[in-house]
């Protein structure tokens, strides 16, 4: 997906449209070397960084945000979920450390996690990953995101069966 506001506004809201999804994980890269985080919230103002084209959202908002300082939180539990997928890898990957986080930042990442939110807070997670290094693998991270997908969909499953 470019990095562009318009194309992400599109294509985030296509998608919730289109495939009706169980779920929507955003992935995106964050400078904090060998820490993957899941996103609690997002929020809907302070997109005051250009895209790629060097545009910016209207008045600095993502879409459907018509109040200044709106936030909206995923219903997922992203603390339980770090907690739960760093026990699941500990012994494998030591070097790594999982956390929940309150900010994933104002530019494309928070606008389209906010975007989802929109649509559905009980089905929609960003999750920041590192940069790949020695510790930050490419499997070590795919083997976190599938645990976390993983422990998602149970307790989505579990919620359902109530």
């Amino acid at each position: 997906m470019s990095v562009e506001y318009n194309e992400v506004d599109t294509k985030v809201h296509n998608y919730w449209k289109e495939h009706c999804p169980d779920l929507i994980i955003h992935v995106g890269v964050h400078p904090v070397k060998k820490t993957i985080k899941f996103e609690q919230q997002s929020f809907g103002d302070g997109y005051c960084r250009g895209d790629v084209a060097e545009k910016l959202p209207d008045n600095g908002m993502a879409p459907n945000c018509t109040v200044h300082g709106a936030e909206l939180r995923s219903g997922i539990n992203c603390l339980d979920l770090a907690e739960r997928v760093t026990g699941a890898t500990r012994e494998k990957h030591p070097g790594l450390t999982i956390m929940a986080s309150e900010d994933p930042g104002r530019y494309l990442c928070g606008f389209s996690f906010y975007i989802s939110l929109c649509h559905d807070k009980s089905k929609a997670l960003f999750v920041h990953i590192p940069e790949f290094d020695e510790d930050a693998t490419l499997e070590a991270i795919t083997e976190v995101l599938q645990l976390a997908i993983k422990a998602i969909l149970e307790k989505q499953a579990t919620v359902q069966e109530q």
